[in-house]
């Protein structure tokens, strides 16, 4: 069954000063938010997270590819437009700061923005602990880091998967444009954000 992404109905000052609080150091731009929502769809309701779960533990997530947790629970009676909002902001985060202290080579704001997807779909503990960081850090080739970044983390529950083969490449394919200059504050999301409220990407989202 196919996922219903709404509106978003966030106001660019609760989002700036939401991330201003948990962030140091460079982050996201409005076009990297809109790249992540973009790849996970939203559901306000519990969906079965089949790039996650496994044979022994399954897995549900909700909102914007929010991982529900053990604790979590009331989050499976279905959440509202505002809850997605904020499950979103601690997610983001939390990628966000993986990026800053783990990547110590200078980024452009595209090669952040497909870090921080990148880390988002893959949790932090595997991003800062991962090869891909690695390779940035050690300032490998752009072809070293293609092989490695479109071969990888492209299976869901064991099985190969058209959607994750998809990311990667596409998360790679903005981290080559690399074109843009880094922002180092959130004041680049004061913009455009306003805009964003509005825009509610239609994709597909799969419904408990």
């Amino acid at each position: 069954m196919s996922r219903i992404v709404t509106s978003s109905g966030i106001t660019a000052e609760r989002f700036f000063s939401a991330f201003g609080a948990m962030l140091s150091g460079q982050t996201i731009s409005t076009k990297g938010i809109l790249l992540i929502k973009n790849f996970e769809g939203k559901s306000l309701k519990p969906y079965l997270d089949d790039d996650k779960s496994t044979p022994n533990r399954v897995e549900y997530s909700i909102g914007y590819g929010h991982q529900i947790k053990p604790g979590e629970e009331y989050l499976m009676s279905g959440i509202t437009d505002q809850k997605a909002e904020d499950l979103l902001i601690s997610d983001l985060s939390a990628a966000i700061n993986a990026v800053n202290n783990t990547i110590t080579v200078p980024l452009t704001q595209d090669q952040f923005d497909s870090l921080v997807s990148y880390a988002f779909n893959i949790g932090t503990g595997a991003f800062k602990t991962g090869t891909l960081a690695k390779l940035i850090n050690s300032k490998a080739s752009k072809k070293e880091l293609a092989t490695w970044w479109t071969s990888h983390y492209i299976t869901a529950a064991g099985h190969p998967s058209a959607a994750l083969q998809t990311r990667r490449a596409e998360e790679f394919k903005v981290y080559t444009a690399g074109l843009s200059p880094a922002s180092t504050t959130g004041k680049i999301l004061l913009l455009s954000l306003a805009a964003l409220a509005m825009l509610g990407a239609s994709k597909k989202n799969r419904a408990a």
